[in-house]
């Protein structure tokens, strides 16, 4: 493909691969074979790989005799969320594997030593078959999926992924917008809200916040470089209970003023889309048009109230 795409004069357009599904027997036999043919400047720019946290069709939510079959505790527990970790010794073999492809790099005709990012090429939350006909599965949508989206975003960093592509965008499915040809209306999904509050005012270097990734821990917190300056933490509360949160910065430090962001489910519940920003119900405008996602301004060293199952 490399040499197809460069014989039409393409040779700026990357390419990424090879997308290998973490845990799929024999997925590091292929890589192998794979990055030992792969070991020359032509490689992928970039290596890419796939994670879910778990399969809809064992957290299908639907009503019974009048009950609901789930709750939103399954899908938030700290076990799912775990996934991630569980996924890293595949990564470590992945990235073994991978080495000669990641070292071998062009640059003006010259080889040299470059270490090839490390993505997730295809990522959300649950998986699903479109052939197990559950696409319309409630939980793809849900506030309470949103939780293990906010998870992946805030630890993806600290197992070496530089970035991750959503799988998808826009259909009637796992996606972040709602819709498709037998439904062509625009529907945010949680998922959406989540991503779009996380770009607003996330930076691009990460941090550790001492024991709150831990795994089987219920209350997690991730910190970032912020925006425009300062640091940002992202904070999810996994448990049923509200959790108090004491932040301690030097005073002065970061101004005079702490920046809230609260999300917290909507009037439907934790099973629905809703998803309610600082109090105000976050919806998109008849025409397309995204509503302002202004913060709460607070003192720098107030306590917080981590509601459960809330995030911000």
């Amino acid at each position: 493909l490399r040499g197809l795409l460069d014989s039409r004069g393409m040779q700026h357009v990357e390419l990424l691969g090879p997308d290998l599904s973490s845990g799929r027997s024999g997925a590091i036999a292929d890589l192998l074979e794979f990055s030992n043919a792969a070991a020359d400047p032509r490689a992928p720019s970039m290596l890419t790989w796939h994670h879910y946290n778990g399969d809809a069709k064992g957290f299908y939510c639907g009503k019974a005799d009048g009950k609901e079959s789930c709750g939103p505790h399954e899908l938030s527990n700290a076990s799912l969320l775990d996934a991630w970790y569980n996924a890293k010794p595949w990564l470590d073999s992945f990235l073994r594997a991978a080495e000669p492809m990641r070292q071998a790099i062009a640059l003006n005709g010259s080889a040299v030593t470059r270490q090839r990012p490390v993505y997730v090429g295809e990522t959300s939350s649950l998986v699903s078959d479109a052939a197990t006909g559950k696409w319309a599965t409630p939980l793809f949508r849900s506030y309470a999926a949103s939780a293990i989206w906010l998870d992946k975003l805030g630890l993806a960093a600290s197992l070496g992924s530089t970035a991750l592509f959503r799988q998808m965008f826009y259909c009637p499915g796992y996606c972040m917008v709602q819709g498709g040809v037998s439904k062509p209306d625009m529907i945010p999904t949680p998922d959406y809200w989540v991503s779009r509050l996380f770009l607003q005012t996330v930076g691009a270097a990460a941090f550790p916040v001492l024991g709150q990734t831990d795994r089987y821990n219920s209350f997690r917190a991730h910190g970032w470089c912020a925006q425009g300056g300062g640091i940002a933490l992202i904070y999810l509360n996994a448990r049923n209970i509200s959790v108090h949160v004491n932040v301690s910065l030097t005073e002065g430090s970061l101004g005079d003023t702490r920046l809230e962001y609260r999300l917290t489910p909507g009037p439907d519940g934790q099973l629905e889309s809703g998803v309610m920003l600082n109090g105000q119900l976050l919806t998109m405008g008849d025409d397309l048009s995204l509503p302002p996602m202004p913060p709460k301004e607070v003192a720098p060293s107030s306590g917080a109230q981590a509601g459960a199952y809330s995030s911000g």
